[in-house]
């Protein structure tokens, strides 16, 4: 399952990670679901679980956009 994660503005500095990189995806798991860029639908985390990257800005690099994951649910815990 794919789930497209939600685009923001450029987070204030020294307040959240921000991962980015020039290959995709940008992280790699051993098992949940896949996430995409909000703005142009590439795969920016394989396999993982929403926990494993909340509070992680991830930034597209194909599309250059900000994204984050939502509140994460409690599956594979």
């Amino acid at each position: 399952m794919a789930e497209v994660l939600q685009v923001i503005e450029l987070p204030e500095t020294h307040v959240r990670i921000v991962v980015d990189g020039k290959k995709t995806p940008l992280l790699r798991r051993g098992g949940g679901n896949s996430f995409r860029c909000g703005a142009c639908d590439t795969v920016l985390v394989e396999d993982a679980w929403s926990w494993e990257i909340y509070n992680l800005v991830l930034r597209c690099p194909d599309c250059g956009a900000y994204n984050e994951v939502g509140k994460p649910a409690t599956e594979g815990r």
